[in-house]
């Protein structure tokens, strides 16, 4: 027997975009090595930034936190700009 295909939910591109500007806005912090500079307190910190960008866009729920848009959202992005990006060469 055949199984329906679990449902996505749609974010629109224009949502998308306006979350991943204010990831790459963000992303010495996010992304950059720990340093004197930046601690996890900051990294954390950014995240939440990024998190309530996420909420006022509804893209994710408000009970959210910020390990979900980290690691679900950003990371699910990020792999199938990936893999786009190793088909299309």
């Amino acid at each position: 027997m055949l199984q329906a295909p679990a449902a996505r939910s749609y974010v629109s591109t224009e949502k998308k975009v306006a979350l991943l500007k204010a990831i790459q806005e963000r992303k010495q912090i996010l992304f950059g090595k720990f340093s004197d500079e930046i601690d996890n307190k900051k990294k954390v910190a950014a995240w939440n930034d990024i998190l309530l960008v996420a909420k006022s866009l509804e893209i994710v729920s408000e009970q959210r936190e910020w390990a979900y848009v980290r690691d679900t959202i950003w990371g699910q992005w990020r792999s199938r700009a990936l893999v786009r990006q190793m088909t299309a060469s």
